[in-house]
């Protein structure tokens, strides 16, 4: 009998702060899979290792991308459960990690076709079930290794990009041909749908919908881990932010409504993530008062996490809408899917998919811009049984990773 094994690929993707590719492979493994995560290189933060079928390999010696200049990567800490080749010596930070998306021909061409070959030295002597490609170029890395005409395959698109540069318009051409060799592909809701085959120009992709999700159960019991952590007084209400601060996050615009004289004085903001710029978080504490705001930066286990998001009220996920990546979020998101999760209301901008699902799922309040947080924060306060009964329901019907996958994994299967 042949063995259990699956290939999953990722190119330059912070994979540990990605619920959809760490639930992917431990959703394999539980079903007594191997899982050989084949990444180019180590992005941000070290992967939480959720099960021991899981193997994590880097392909390449492309360097690292720290968030930080004093950061130390995956390899310079062992561990038994993980394989790495070519040990990178130094590496780029947060600040300069989009340039690598905005890199010219034929430098990243030439990287893609690094991770291609790291690829094929990683699989030799191994036989797989079937392959997963996250992102274009992962993509196309599989098909220049043989992977996807060796293996069944699946393409699953995490991101959508513009066709507004030349090495944008040859990704998508090398993102078209790749297709060819897989059997479907997997994005989030059906804004994205229409907007990547659009972008592709092929009305005949099979096309599966699974929205970023979390596993269950979800956490309906609240937590003071928060309270214990930060000595906050049990009356205040803790108004939560998750994920990374960039400008695209409005992160500056939701510390800045602590100074809304709208803002409660039993409210705490609670920032939790990482951040590169020290320029953001200096405006941070230059703007704001400090009994308003508690900064979370340090990194937490899954289970840390869940811990934290359960101690607060009411999550916020505001997004620019400069672009459809940013605008289509409601089921694309991580931190809205472990707001879910755990039961928190959530404050967003409104837009079409959005209003959408507020209207009909009633779990938060999309506002008509940043200036309407404490407006939105108040509203949910003051009906927040429902709200948060209505979210957890939400996790049941929309973000819960088994029920999501299923159809996914059926597919592949038969």
């Amino acid at each position: 009998m042949a063995e259990k094994r699956i290939a999953i690929l990722v190119y330059c993707y912070p994979v540990a702060y990605s619920p959809t590719i760490l639930n992917t492979a431990l959703y394999w493994a539980r079903q007594d899979y191997k899982v050989d995560l084949l990444i180019d290189r180590y992005v941000f933060d070290e992967i939480e290792q959720q099960h021991p079928l899981i193997k994590i390999m880097y392909c390449t010696k492309l360097p690292p991308v720290k968030k930080s200049a004093s950061d130390k990567t995956e390899t310079e800490k062992s561990s038994p459960d993980k394989q790495v080749s070519g040990k990178p010596k130094s590496g780029i930070n947060l600040s300069v990690y989009r340039d690598l998306y905005k890199s010219i021909f034929p430098q990243w061409l030439l990287q893609v076709r690094s991770y291609s070959r790291g690829i094929r030295t990683a699989t030799v002597g191994k036989s797989y079930c079937f392959a997963i490609a996250f992102e274009p170029e992962a993509l196309i890395a599989a098909g220049w290794s043989g992977l996807t005409a060796k293996y069944k395959s699946y393409y699953h698109s995490l991101e959508l990009y513009e066709n507004n540069t030349f090495k944008n318009r040859l990704r998508r051409k090398l993102e078209r041909k790749a297709l060819k060799k897989t059997v479907f592909t997997v994005v989030q809701d059906e804004y994205r749908k229409e907007k990547l085959i659009l972008d592709l120009g092929r009305t005949d992709l099979n096309v599966i919908l699974s929205p970023v999700s979390m596993m269950g159960p979800a956490l309906a019991d609240k937590s003071d881990y928060v309270y214990r952590k930060f000595n906050i007084p049990k009356e205040k209400k803790i108004i939560l932010y998750t994920g990374a601060f960039y400008s695209e996050a409005m992160i500056e615009e939701m510390a800045n409504s602590t100074n809304d004289p709208l803002w409660d004085k039993d409210w705490v903001l609670l920032l939790h993530g990482f951040c590169n710029s020290e320029f953001i978080l200096n405006n941070i504490r230059k703007n704001t008062r400090p009994e308003k705001i508690m900064l979370s930066l340090s990194n937490l286990s899954q289970n840390e996490l869940d811990l934290l998001t359960s101690s607060a009220h009411i999550g916020l996920a505001l997004y620019s809408q400069r672009n459809a990546n940013l605008m289509f979020t409601i089921l694309s998101s991580g931190k809205i899917a472990q707001y879910a999760k755990c039961g928190l209301p959530v404050v967003l901008i409104s837009n079409p998919p959005t209003d959408e699902f507020i209207g009909k799922y009633r779990c938060g309040v999309a506002l008509n811009n940043e200036s309407e947080i404490c407006q939105g924060i108040s509203l949910i306060l003051k009906d927040y049984e429902r709200y948060r009964n209505n979210m957890l329901e939400a996790f049941r019907l929309k973000y819960d990773f088994e029920t999501n996958y299923k159809p996914v994994a059926d597919y592949l299967l038969n």
